[in-house]
């Protein structure tokens, strides 16, 4: 038995450029995984074209109106159910008058959807964001208002809700002890 370690290894031409092949082939296969995934999956675009003129509407003719297309971008076919235009906290969100095909509608890759929203019911300055729906639950939105609005509304919501809890328990406890003073 000889002293251990004591052998040097020359490592090869060859075998320097094996590694670097191995690895050059590692990182790409692996950059080609992860766009194949992002690729893959369900895109939706939207658009929003304010100030339309309607034509042709029997109801809406010659009057200006905002439309909302939702476009797949994506490459798998995905099933639109709802659509809204979400309103600010003490506005209502306003569904689409028109859609054109139906909602609920499938879109494979590169169809769209038309919708035009009832110009006497949507006033652009009360919309937060333009929501989408898909079959699967998710939500599509695209912004309308400001970020400094949206934070306003969403706080004004939290507050409106914690103060109509805080008076349910004040009826709760007001209740209770009203069954205490009878007994």
């Amino acid at each position: 038995m000889g002293k251990m370690g004591s052998e040097t290894h020359t490592v090869k031409t060859s075998e320097i450029i094996t590694a670097i092949i191995a690895i050059y082939g590692a990182v790409l296969s692996t950059i080609i995984f992860g766009r194949q995934l992002l690729s893959d999956r369900a895109k939706i675009k939207l658009k929003v074209a304010k100030n339309i003129l309607i034509t042709g509407n029997v109801h809406y003719d010659g009057e200006l109106s905002t439309g909302l297309e939702v476009i797949n971008t994506g490459r798998r076919p995905m099933t639109i159910t709802t659509c809204w235009g979400v309103g600010l906290n003490p506005y209502s969100s306003v569904a689409p008058a028109i859609t054109t095909p139906e909602l609920p509608c499938e879109l494979t890759e590169g169809q769209f959807i038309a919708m035009t929203f009832d110009p006497d019911e949507l006033n652009i300055s009360e919309i937060d964001y333009w929501a989408v729906w898909d079959s699967h639950g998710r939500r599509y939105k695209l912004r309308e208002a400001p970020l400094y609005k949206h934070w306003i509304s969403r706080w004004q919501l939290w507050r409106s809700r914690r103060k109509t809890k805080a008076v349910y328990k004040l009826a709760e406890r007001l209740k209770e002890d009203e069954e205490r003073r009878k007994k």
